[in-house]
């Protein structure tokens, strides 16, 4: 015979999507009588973010991680999607971010006058080396993403990546 002694527990994580379609369903209704006053009514549509499109901001804000901070492509967005049981094209999704771009350019002119009356540049040091010159093609030797007029601080300091061939700083071909 057993009696109770306490117990024992044990925490486990688990990871559940669930993609819910919400369905609002507004009432309509007619005059019955013969006043000079509209004939239907109907209550105002939910409000949304993005007009007349289908995903809540709650969803849009997944999209826009997944985009940008994750920093999948729209294709793996799109698999990832179909994965969880949403079947949605790529150009819908491009759609979607066009539109939340509408929504964040306030925010991103909020950045760049922030970025513009600050002391030093916010500039990202990741670049894309161009090891060999292409017939046709003017790229320059690292892409950076400043605006014209900018320039960075130390574009090529010469402790980074001046020992490659063809590099202008590199002090073996001087």
């Amino acid at each position: 015979m057993y009696a109770p002694f306490g117990q024992e527990s044990c925490e486990q994580i688990d990871w559940q999507v669930q993609l819910t379609r919400i369905v609002h369903r507004r009432p309509t209704y007619r005059r019955t009588c013969r006043c000079p006053v509209r004939g239907v009514l109907v209550a105002p549509p939910v409000p949304k973010a993005i007009p007349k499109g289908r995903f809540m901001t709650g969803f849009l804000a997944r999209l826009l991680t997944d985009k940008f901070v994750l920093g999948r492509p729209a294709h793996r967005v799109v698999a990832a999607l179909a994965h969880d049981g949403l079947e949605l094209a790529e150009g819908t999704l491009a759609g979607v971010f066009a539109a939340c771009a509408d929504l964040l350019a306030p925010l991103a002119e909020a950045i760049s006058g922030r970025n513009s009356a600050a002391a030093h540049l916010h500039v990202d040091e990741t670049n894309w080396s161009v090891f060999a010159a292409v017939q046709g093609k003017d790229c320059p030797e690292n892409a950076w993403p400043i605006r014209p007029g900018m320039e960075p601080a130390n574009p090529a300091r010469p402790n980074r990546d001046t020992n490659l061939p063809g590099h202008r700083n590199n002090p073996a071909e001087d």
